[in-house]
């Protein structure tokens, strides 16, 4: 995730779109302690399949996660960046 990070990071913060699974989320948490670079975190849990289920520990990201990338995508692409998203409450 670090590696993909510094991949992608053009100077306007990275930020991590994360599916609602606990070693995700574990892992993502870490990655973005580790990272030094101004982040942000998104946590998609849409399945509504699993709301009240006794095999998981809740929601998980599935189709919506696509949703979720594809409009950050073009955000980013049109020049947008974490810090405005941060200061205009979208974020």
């Amino acid at each position: 995730m670090i590696a993909a990070a510094e991949a992608v990071e053009t100077g306007a913060g990275v930020l991590f779109v994360v599916k609602n699974y606990s070693g995700d989320i574990m892992n993502f948490e870490m990655a973005a302690e580790i990272s030094g670079r101004s982040n942000a975190m998104v946590l998609v849990n849409d399945d509504v399949a699993v709301d009240d289920s006794s095999f998981t520990t809740g929601r998980r990201g599935v189709a919506g996660t696509v949703i979720v990338e594809k409009v950050v995508g073009s955000l980013a692409e049109s020049g947008g960046n974490l810090e405005a998203c941060k200061t205009s409450g979208t974020a």
